[in-house]
């Protein structure tokens, strides 16, 4: 499961309103509720298993992604961490448990405090300034997504997306989750010769 992929089915599983949502916003619960249903739709449409919230139990994560072929113990496509406390503390803290796991995608959700002061782009500092200080090493063969919101939402959708594409070892900010495209994967050098060349690498 690669990041493009992941948000592409999250925004068909997402409502463009909070209306037709039926979600009230006063109730912070409530919202949590509608990320992970959200999480587990856009998991079935992508032909996977979800665990998570809505799940008898949680896996380590709140939400895990595994291949639909039996058994609990899998290695997960996607792990999952979402965060309803909106301080930097409250964010590390759920983004160090996604540092420890390997999955081929691993995304953190989470909010900046209601406000003029806060944006949701801070976060990307908030986790360079993390990175540094516990001189975090992002394995290879592995992306990460940070989906940041403001505290009182707009849309379902309203998220900014931050990406570190695999074998990068910096987060970019890519845009609005109702928009975002994400760039082509580095390439090897063996494939970059191959398309000066004209040829084909598989």
């Amino acid at each position: 499961m690669d990041a493009e992929t992941f948000l592409s089915h999250l925004r068909v599983a997402l409502h463009t309103t909070w209306g037709e949502a039926k979600v009230s916003l006063k109730k912070p619960s409530e919202c949590s509720k509608y990320i992970f249903k959200a999480l587990s739709e856009a998991a079935g449409s992508a032909g996977i298993d979800y665990r998570g919230h809505s799940y008898k139990r949680e896996l380590l994560y709140d939400g895990v992604w595994l291949p639909q072929n039996g058994g609990v113990y899998r290695l997960p496509q996607v792990v999952i961490e979402h965060e309803n406390g909106t301080s930097e503390e409250h964010f590390i803290y759920d983004m160090r448990k996604l540092i420890m796991a390997w999955a081929p995608l691993r995304v953190m959700i989470g909010y900046v405090p209601a406000g003029g002061n806060h944006k949701p782009v801070d976060r990307l500092a908030t986790i360079r300034a993390a990175a540094e200080k516990g001189h975090w090493i992002y394995p290879a063969g592995c992306e990460d997504l940070a989906l940041v919101g403001p505290y009182w939402m707009h849309t379902p959708r309203d998220y900014l997306v931050l990406h570190r594409p695999a074998n990068t070892q910096t987060f970019v900010e890519l845009g609005k989750l109702d928009s975002v495209v994400l760039p082509a994967a580095p390439q090897s050098p063996r494939q970059l010769l191959d398309a000066a060349r004209g040829r084909r690498c598989d």
